[in-house]
């Protein structure tokens, strides 16, 4: 969840409150650019991993890459920690984080945890944490393979949103 990898073409699949969306991003110098989009017919059910039937051939129809799929978490379906963590490396970090995560988000269910960092100096780090149910990811993944596509990464919706907005000016 901590960011979008670049390769040179990538389909994002994200849901709205009924539809499913498609953007594809394509590298433009070092950076993701949004080349199209495009909404998929049919209804879906977020909350269940139930994407519509024939979504991925109706990706391969309009020419979207279905081996590079990034899939967007819906913000309503994890949870966010802003914490600090002193100063040490980036592998003591991970370390501590690995030893913190489940203190931090109190629950029974089986998450995926992960984190980026926001802000580093000589004091340390301010980190922004997630935890998102592994039921939900492991859903989406398994209906997009079954369908025929392949998903390479996730990313958080506000993940996404920072990533898109860094460096923009205006």
């Amino acid at each position: 969840m901590k960011y979008l990898p670049y390769s040179k073409k990538r389909t994002v699949l994200f849901t709205g409150v009924s539809h499913l969306w498609a953007a594809e991003i394509k590298e433009c110098r070092s950076t993701g650019m949004v080349s199209s989009y495009l909404m998929i017919p049919g209804a879906v059910k977020p909350d269940k991993g139930d994407p519509p039937g024939g979504f991925i051939d109706f990706l391969q129809a309009h020419h979207m890459d279905i081996r590079h799929i990034c899939f967007v978490i819906p913000i309503e379906r994890y949870r966010m920690k802003r914490i600090r963590f002193p100063f040490m490396t980036h592998e003591e970090l991970d370390d501590t984080f690995q030893w913190e995560k489940e203190r931090l988000f109190r629950t029974k269910k089986e998450m995926l945890f992960d984190y980026e960092i926001l802000e580093e100096n000589d004091e340390g780090y301010e980190l922004l944490a997630y935890a998102c149910e592994t039921e939900f990811l492991t859903g989406w993944k398994e209906a997009i393979n079954r369908e025929g596509g392949h998903i390479e990464s996730f990313i958080s919706e506000s993940s996404l949103a920072a990533e898109f907005f860094s460096g923009r000016q205006g």
